[in-house]
């Protein structure tokens, strides 16, 4: 495949779907396509996937790309789907002159960076709805905000810009993105204030972007989504899995006299967020520091009874029936039949101590000695 140097050249697509949950708006199939040349990510949502629907995506994909680039599309690649191979695609791309490539059957690699994009995508659908606490229903608003957002991080195909800015030619602010799920209070317009003591914000949830400086709000009670650009965000606390940097806790000065440890005692500090334990092989988090006092010994600090792990849970027997399988009849029966052929000398059970001998034209096989076959009883 010949690198893709500039926007345009290569469109990667690929369908996911069936969804588990169906969305609010009854989506069931995320369209992803990904430009070879800057890495940037367009997601389409689709009730359902046909030859019609995906070609009238693709037609609104490839008129705005053409406008906003001022490039035009050159080869477009797909995996094996029967979406994409029919007259109806090959009539269009045909008029378009666009080169249409195909992977091999059973190799995904061949349309790797469509299948990573997808891959990409649903982590992090999953993870912003977990850390929101909101429904599986809203897929579609988390996957929308994360094709959003990664138009603003680099990649590793282009480190050096980001791909927003790579597919428009021009420099990109992020001083308007918000965390997902995080509190948003919306400004009541003027108009609708009837009285001065009614509320002059109303609190949502911020799940999306309508463009630069225009948000998507969610209220959970009434189930609407509405459109705001005076918002005010409360983010609150990062969410860090990384322990704290070495200058959190900064070191004494060197005039400070330390003091003797008959003087010093631990207190209790208040504990810093940190991510849910689940493992009970964890070690508990503690978050102390030294302060001098005037007397006393040094106390050892208890553990917090949140954070001594409880027990494994004693196993229980399955009282589910066991039933031997086919396989395991089968070996116990071959064993019974080798030990009464031991018992008899035949060869074929006396570990080779008796070769036999293989004639090409004969369809039975001759011993090599007629001395064994001689015990055998006659039925």
């Amino acid at each position: 495949m010949e690198p893709e140097d500039e926007v345009l050249k290569r469109i990667h697509i690929d369908l996911w779907g069936p969804a588990s949950v169906k969305s609010v708006g009854g989506a069931l199939y995320l369209m992803v396509l990904v430009d070879g040349g800057s890495s940037m990510k367009f997601g389409y949502l689709l009730s359902h996937k046909t030859a019609n629907l995906t070609l009238q995506v693709f037609t609104e994909f490839h008129l705005k790309a053409e406008r906003v680039t001022g490039k035009k599309l050159q080869h477009v690649r797909v995996d094996l789907g029967h979406e994409w191979w029919n007259e109806k695609w090959d009539d269009y791309l045909r008029s378009h002159g666009i080169i249409k490539e195909g992977s091999t059957p059973y190799a995904h690699g061949q349309n790797g960076i469509a299948e990573r994009a997808i891959r990409t995508i649903i982590g992090s659908i999953r993870c912003l709805l977990f850390d929101a606490g909101l429904s599986k229903s809203m897929w579609v608003e988390a996957a929308a905000c994360s094709i959003y957002v990664q138009g603003f991080v680099p990649s590793n195909r282009h480190p050096g810009v980001v791909p927003l800015e790579r597919w428009t030619g021009k420099k990109q602010d992020i001083s308007h993105l918000h965390p997902f799920g995080c509190v948003a209070y919306a400004q009541v317009p003027t108009e609708l204030v009837v009285s001065k003591l009614d509320p002059q914000s109303i609190k949502y949830i911020h799940i999306g972007y309508y463009g630069h400086g225009t948000y998507k709000l969610y209220d959970p009670a009434s189930r609407l989504v509405i459109k705001a650009w005076n918002v005010i965000f409360e983010e609150g606390l990062s969410h860090l899995t990384l322990p704290p940097p070495p200058d959190f806790f900064p070191d004494p000065s060197p005039d400070t006299p330390t003091p003797p440890l008959d003087k010093v005692q631990h207190i209790s500090c208040p504990a810093l967020p940190v991510a849910p334990r689940i493992r009970l092989t964890d070690p508990p988090v503690h978050s102390t520091c030294l302060t001098e006092t005037t007397a006393g010994p040094a106390p050892i600090p208890a553990t917090p009874p949140s954070l001594i792990p409880s027990p494994p849970p004693a196993l229980c027997r399955s009282t589910r029936v066991q039933h031997p399988t086919t396989a395991s009849r089968e070996a116990e029966e071959t064993l019974l039949q080798e030990t009464e052929a031991r018992k008899w000398g035949d060869d074929w059970a006396m570990d080779g101590e008796t070769p036999w001998a293989f004639m090409a034209d004969d369809d039975l096989r001759v011993p090599a000695t007629y001395t064994e076959a001689m015990r055998r009883p006659v039925i």
